[in-house]
């Protein structure tokens, strides 16, 4: 909840966010249930980010005054504006062969926390809610061409290295739950994706560039 207090002061203040550009990339790989497991075991992907690096000092003094004492001095919280929920935060990308795949999905808010395991290592834990994931597959194994909509929470579990002010690299695990609003017809069985998975690695630049 501090966290959150302070994010929604940091994204309504009149002025500059004070914070520097964070751009984040990487390929993920994602594991559905069968019968698509079946046909392609991980379909490749990648991972795209962008938002502004805040650091404590600063939630502090844009925070409430009765929050001001709560919110660390140390670490950052990394804030995106809500125009960059239009950024897609993970893409679907298997084209040809048997079954070709594409999708997206979006977060329009995360919340978060971690646990220091060594200088420049922590472990982070993530929700995103709600999750908004656009699937779309055909093929030779499919009855029927299709593509679907489906909305829920995305925990996700990961690795955070932070070797230079301008580097950060994560590596780590989102988990999908959704509910889906249709199904994919394949020769071996009906999919309903309530639950997937994401493997990912995700490299973060800061180019220096203040917001």
């Amino acid at each position: 909840m501090i966290a959150i207090a302070a994010i929604a002061c940091i994204l309504s203040a009149p002025a500059a966010t004070q914070g520097k550009l964070d751009i984040a990339a990487g390929p993920s790989f994602h594991r559905f249930d069968s019968p698509l497991s079946d046909i392609d075991p991980w379909i490749p992907g990648f991972n795209l980010d962008a938002g502004v690096a805040v650091s404590g000092e600063t939630a502090r003094a844009k925070a409430p005054r009765r929050w001001k004492n709560r919110i660390p001095k140390d670490g950052e919280f990394v804030v995106r504006p809500l125009w960059l929920s239009l950024l897609p935060r993970q893409i679907l990308l298997s084209p040809g062969g048997k079954l070709t795949t594409i999708g997206a999905t979006w977060e329009l808010l995360g919340i978060g926390g971690g646990l220091e395991l060594a200088d420049g290592a922590s472990l982070k834990a993530g929700l995103s809610l709600p999750e908004i994931a656009w699937i779309g597959m055909w093929g030779p194994s499919m009855r029927e061409d299709n593509s679907l909509v489906a909305i829920g929470v995305a925990p996700d579990l990961h690795l955070q290295f932070d070797p230079a002010s301008w580097l950060r690299m994560d590596l780590g695990w989102t988990h999908h739950i959704d509910i889906p609003f249709e199904s994919f017809a394949f020769d071996r069985g009906r999919l309903y994706p309530w639950s997937w998975g994401s493997a990912y690695f995700q490299l973060h630049l800061r180019p220096g560039i203040s917001i």
